[in-house]
């Protein structure tokens, strides 16, 4: 494992891992780098007469969108609205007011620009660019 693990560092683009005794898990961001991470670790493994546990590899995409992705797209609004719901009853929490988030004055105090101005990734968003050619 040492000698895979010294390997995968010396890589052009380093693979990032966290081993467990024979185990181990590739960390990449993107879907793209995992399946370029696979493919070099089926090559190292093959040729060092290795091979790799067809029912413990996979990849994995991490996060909300990686998980709903395959969903259908009626699915993506009611989850950012409620994303954005729970994130309005933890403002009104900071406030010190009790509620669920739901109210006309919540909408207006903290309306989906704002949330929007600060960066939050919406799914809605993440469907329309990912069906998008690059």
């Amino acid at each position: 494992m040492r000698v895979f693990a010294r390997w995968a560092k010396s890589l052009p683009t380093p693979i990032r891992m966290v081993r467990y005794a024979d185990d181990f898990v590739i960390l990449c961001e993107r879907a793209e780098q995992a399946q370029k991470a696979l493919a070099e670790v089926r090559a190292w493994v093959e040729e060092n007469g290795l091979t790799l546990h067809p029912d413990k590899t996979h990849i994995m995409v991490r996060g909300w969108y990686g998980y709903f992705k395959h969903a259908d797209q009626w699915i993506f609004p009611s989850l950012d609205g409620f994303i954005r719901r729970r994130l309005r009853v933890i403002l009104r929490k900071q406030e010190k007011r009790l509620g669920m988030g739901k109210c006309y004055a919540d909408h207006k105090s903290w309306p989906n620009t704002y949330f929007a101005a600060l960066g939050l990734f919406t799914m809605t968003e993440a469907r329309m660019s990912a069906g998008q050619p690059r």
